[in-house]
């Protein structure tokens, strides 16, 4: 399925969003309060419209970010504009939506020195938040020195992933850091190790109070590992650019390793 933002009709993408998540339209009806599900396929065919309330029940049915939704509700506003005044309001909206996103998606090129340090991403993640710790306390919870902190901070500076702002706060240029996806190399094996260390210090240092662990073997005929790694893949591209277009309170790291094992 397209992004959100790709979209230039909310009716083609209420459509393939349903597709997507295997709903029925009976229940898509119910959620909306409507009659039936002939009367959605009205308002999917142009003949009715949605209504505002109705939009919020779509946004948590579909599991919208908060970009997400504003560009879904400008969509919907700009399709059923009564004045070309409004349309034109509406398509500003979703073109500057659009760009933020294009922004804070830019690819990175990876280069040995920005991923050589588990933390790298968190820093950066910490670069867009509202709400920031303090340069020690930041250290403190990642466990690393001040001193190596300025360090990485300059190292992103240097990449051109952060900047100061004018209040001498870091501030990211990009909310994603990328691995080559198809190259095997030192630099990656160092990156992974390194993600796996630390992952095994926090289950030690945090299980107890906000851990979260699901394990599950599952074992593939020699010939799927492609087709799994590309699956699971776009599912977690997919899941990294919805954190990308939304503002966190706090921060989590997911990580996902695949091995051959035979």
């Amino acid at each position: 399925m397209r992004r959100t933002f790709d979209y230039d009709s909310y009716r083609d993408f209420i459509t393939d969003v349903i597709r997507e998540k295997g709903l029925t339209a009976t229940a898509v009806a119910e959620r909306l309060g409507l009659k039936s599900k002939s009367y959605l396929g009205l308002i999917l065919r142009g003949k009715k419209r949605l209504q505002p309330g109705q939009l919020h029940e779509l946004r948590e049915l579909f599991g919208l970010s908060s970009a997400e939704f504003d560009y879904f509700f400008h969509l919907v506003m700009a399709e059923d504009a009564d004045s070309k005044g409004a349309l034109r309001y509406h398509k500003a909206q979703m073109d500057e939506i659009r760009r933020l996103s294009r922004a804070s998606q830019k690819p990175l090129q990876p280069t040995k020195d920005i991923l050589s340090r588990w933390f790298y991403p968190i820093l950066l993640l910490h670069s867009t938040l509202e709400k920031r710790l303090t340069s020690a306390q930041l250290a403190k919870t990642l466990g690393i020195s001040v001193s190596d902190l300025s360090a990485a901070y300059e190292d992103l500076e240097r990449n051109e992933l952060v900047r100061k702002g004018a209040d001498g706060e870091w501030v990211a240029q990009h909310a994603k850091l990328k691995i080559n996806k198809r190259t095997w190399n030192m630099m990656q094996r160092r990156f992974l190790k390194d993600q796996i260390s630390n992952a095994l210090k926090s289950f030690d240092a945090s299980y107890e109070n906000t851990g979260k662990f699901y394990s599950q073997t599952i074992t593939f005929a020699h010939g799927s590992f492609d087709d799994v790694w590309e699956y699971i893949k776009e599912k977690m591209d997919r899941l990294a650019d919805r954190s990308d277009a939304e503002r966190p309170e706090e921060l989590i790291q997911l990580n996902v390793q695949f091995y051959k094992v035979v």
